[in-house]
């Protein structure tokens, strides 16, 4: 009966393991397994929790100094899956002191609550290239960084990482490392470093702030138990954005200014931006610029606006004038016009008007005429001949109105009655009014046509002629 017992027990015992392993799985695919000498193999674990309570699993790696890892996210201090989850973690193996061909790395997988481990074999092959490096030499990798994206900001100053590791089991002292580029001259010496150890050596830089964007090589050499190493990679040199840098050179002339605005892009990208130019009510009516302008009313005041498109350290000039000198010449020209007018008009002028008097059977019979005489001269104009002719239709009235110049003379002519008078002198300023009616023997239908008077008067000794207006009336 005991010896029955004792079978049961160790039975469950042995039941026991077997009963939790089934409680989660591990299993890995491979992302990455063919490297050569210097590459990394990348795995994918992939734990799945099959309990109904949250547990923490451990790795165990049974590696020697051949090999590195490290995974991400970290979890190599143990990963926590809730109760019937999954999670990945990417494993990443680095080979140190390997020669080529296949090799599996053993992984244990195991649950902290009930402590059962699984175990998985990813296989990684070794390719040939670059051959197996004796224990006794040196043989190392290099990387680099800059900042915490890998981008050049001349703006600020920068921090480049030189990533060393030590593949080999062997210490390293008295490295001299390098660091070249367009931008970089810099080197240490004295570097060292222990058995598979993985060292940062930091540098920082700066530069000039107009460095445009570009790529830019970057190369580290070293040197280990006297053997020479090198790595080099591009990086980005990022641009920035500034507000264009705005000078102007205002020029003064006689009722002209020239403001010359030179805008210039100072940042170290292609930028386009709005430059205003202020001008008050009054100037904008006599500004012209080039390039062409829109003028905007911001906040009560006036601007002239420019869109300026432009390349890194790239130049361009606007130039605005204001010019007072054409409205100045303008009228200038408008004064002289007039004084020229003023000067050679005729001191003497004539008008011409009439009126209907008397009308007959739906016709005009009788007409009353005057002709107004002016003087419009500051000066005296002395003995003034003045013509007018009466149609062959009429006659003139030989009833002289009182108050009225009296005609020197009527004579008959072709062309009809011909009635001259005579002014002996009119003053400055002064106007007579000659007044006369025109009878007609029939009653006149439809309208008639006065033809102009004529006023002659000598004028600085040269006689000249001055006519009044036609006429024409209807009924």
């Amino acid at each position: 009966m005991v010896i029955k017992n004792k079978i049961i027990l160790l039975l469950v015992l042995f039941l026991i393991p077997l009963v939790y392993a089934q409680n989660f799985d591990a299993n890995y695919r491979a992302v990455k397994s063919d490297i050569e000498i210097d590459g990394t193999a990348e795995f994918e674990i992939i734990i799945t929790n099959h309990k109904d309570y949250t547990d923490r699993f451990r790795f165990d790696f049974i590696l020697d100094n051949q090999w590195s890892y490290s995974s991400k996210p970290n979890y190599l201090g143990g990963i926590e899956i809730g109760a019937n989850s999954e999670k990945t973690v990417r494993l990443f193996i680095y080979p140190n002191i390997v020669t080529s061909g296949q090799h599996a790395i053993k992984i244990t997988v195991s649950s902290d609550k009930t402590g059962v481990g699984s175990i998985i074999w990813p296989v990684v092959n070794l390719k040939s290239t670059g051959g197996y490096v004796p224990p006794t030499e040196a043989n190392m990798v290099g990387s680099i960084e800059i900042n915490y994206d890998n981008k050049i900001d001349p703006k600020k100053e920068n921090i480049l990482r030189v990533i060393l590791k030590n593949k080999n089991n062997l210490f390293i002292d008295n490295l001299t490392l390098k660091v070249t580029s367009e931008l970089l001259n810099i080197e240490k010496t004295g570097i060292q470093l222990n058995a598979i150890e993985e060292k940062k050596i930091e540098f920082k830089f700066s530069m000039d702030e107009s460095t445009l964007p570009r790529k830019e090589k970057i190369k580290i050499d070293w040197t280990a138990k006297g053997k020479d190493f090198t790595y080099e990679k591009l990086f980005d040199i990022i641009g920035h954005e500034e507000d264009f840098e705005i000078t102007s050179d205002i020029k003064k002339k006689f009722l002209k200014t020239t403001n010359n605005v030179k805008v210039t892009n100072i940042g170290t990208l292609e930028k386009e931006q709005e430059v205003k130019i202020e001008l008050n009510w009054f100037k904008r009516l006599f500004t012209f610029t080039k390039p062409d302008a829109d003028l905007k009313r911001i906040e009560g005041k006036y601007y002239l606006l420019y869109n300026v498109k432009l390349e890194p350290e790239e130049t361009t000039e606007i130039r605005a004038v204001t010019s007072y000198r054409p409205p100045i010449i303008i009228i200038i020209l408008i004064v002289i016009i007039v004084l020229l007018y003023y000067r050679y008009r005729s001191p003497i002028i004539i008008k011409k008007k009439a009126s209907i008097a008397k009308m007959m059977e739906g016709g005009i019979s009788e007409l009353k005429i005057l002709l107004h005489v002016k003087n419009r001269s500051n000066i005296t104009i002395d003995e003034i001949d003045i013509t007018d002719i009466i149609p062959h239709i009429g006659e003139m009235d030989k009833e002289i109105q009182i108050g009225t110049i009296k005609p020197i003379s009527i004579a008959k002519h072709q062309s009809g009655t011909i009635v001259k008078w005579n002014i002996i002198s009119l003053e400055r300023f002064e106007e007579r009014i000659i007044t006369y009616r025109i009878r007609s023997r029939l009653s006149i239908l439809g309208g008639l046509m006065l033809p102009d008077a004529k006023v002659k008067f000598k004028e600085k000794g040269k006689e000249k002629v001055k006519k009044s207006n036609k006429l024409r009336l209807r009924v």
